[in-house]
């Protein structure tokens, strides 16, 4: 008997257990399921909030194409408007203003530079001035490929003045005959 009762006391008390543990067992599970429901319940309103965008999107996409419809009616009914209308007539040439009008001159002579250059006491200044500013500085500038390009730019400016002062050497020369240029 104290067999049968042990037995039984035994029974009861894995019986004991295991209640003990369904009732932990069904917080857990209730709190999971809690949580279970509440990232549903998340999800849901998100796909919501979603489909919701989405809608409002379609509609926007649906009044800016209804806009470019409207707007390429409009350029056509433009170009249509334009096409019938008779085009502006130009109006008469009136000339306003005052004009330069320019002879066709002829080639300047050494005569010319002479008449310029050498005769006229303003002209002597003038080619004083551009000899002291161009012709009379060393044309050779020392250092690279800079160097050499300021060279032939010096030697180009010299070049002009001795040009000038040929002209009317060539004039002076007795020899020389050739028409006044006034």
């Amino acid at each position: 008997m104290i067999l049968i009762i042990a037995v039984l006391v035994i029974l009861l008390l894995i019986a004991c257990t295991r209640i003990y543990c369904l009732k932990i067992d069904t917080k857990e599970a209730h709190t999971l399921a809690e949580k279970f429901q509440d990232k549903w319940f998340a999800e849901t309103n998100v796909s919501s909030d979603l489909r919701n965008e989405k809608h409002h999107e379609w509609e926007r996409a649906g009044v800016l194409q209804e806009q470019v419809f409207a707007l390429k009616q409009t350029i056509a009914d433009l170009q249509t408007e334009l096409s019938e209308r008779p085009l502006p007539t130009q109006p008469e040439n009136t000339e306003t203003g005052t004009f330069i009008k320019r002879q066709a001159m002829r080639r300047a002579t050494p005569e010319t530079y002479r008449n310029v250059f050498d005769l006229d006491v303003n002209g002597q200044r003038v080619i004083e001035h551009l000899q002291l500013t161009f012709a009379n500085k060393s044309t050779y500038v020392r250092g690279g490929q800079d160097a050499e390009r300021e060279s032939c730019f010096k030697a180009g400016q010299a070049t002009v003045i001795g040009f000038i002062l040929n002209q009317i050497n060539k004039a002076n020369n007795p020899e020389y005959k050739d028409e006044v240029n006034d």
